[in-house]
């Protein structure tokens, strides 16, 4: 199994008087757009995604909502509140991936779960990332206890490859 690990696109700040919840927060329409171009790179490269497992909060699911446009998945998000920060560990992640059952799945968060996700899947003592918004890690997970980190994916990058004028 391949498992893409993406933190959120950019949202509104966190001080924006419309938004006091955290968890209410939209993407930006300069975030969804360069988010947008993100996960395009990552199809134009032949990346297939099966599921989209999501943090429950707004920017995340917006994130996994282009996600799903761009790899041309119409059933159902997997929304996953102990994706939501804080709200679980690395363990119970990598639990919920492997019971997804797919080839490969891309799984949506924020920081520093995100890069808590990376380190534990691969057995690293600590966190050893700090994936940027709209950045994607690659892990190879068999049924080894670890898995193998295949890829790291600037947003910049991504969006390069994604451009379509």
């Amino acid at each position: 199994m391949r498992v893409y690990i993406m933190r959120h696109g950019i949202a509104v700040d966190r001080d924006d008087a419309e938004y006091p919840e955290d968890a209410d927060r939209p993407l930006t329409v300069e975030g969804a757009q360069r988010t947008r171009r993100a996960l395009q790179g990552l199809a134009d490269m032949g990346v297939g995604i099966d599921r989209i497992a999501t943090s429950p909060l707004r920017r995340s699911v917006q994130t996994s909502e282009i996600a799903s446009e761009v790899f041309g998945l119409t059933a159902d998000l997997a929304i996953r509140p102990e994706f939501a920060p804080a709200a679980g560990n690395a363990t119970k992640w990598l639990e919920t991936c492997r019971a997804l059952k797919v080839d490969d799945v891309l799984c949506i968060g924020h920081s520093p779960e995100v890069d808590d996700w990376i380190a534990h899947a691969v057995g690293a003592p600590q966190r050893l990332t700090s994936l940027k918004k709209a950045g994607i890690a690659v892990i190879s997970i068999d049924d080894d206890p670890t898995g193998r980190l295949v890829a790291l994916y600037e947003p910049k990058v991504l969006r390069r490859i994604g451009w379509t004028a």
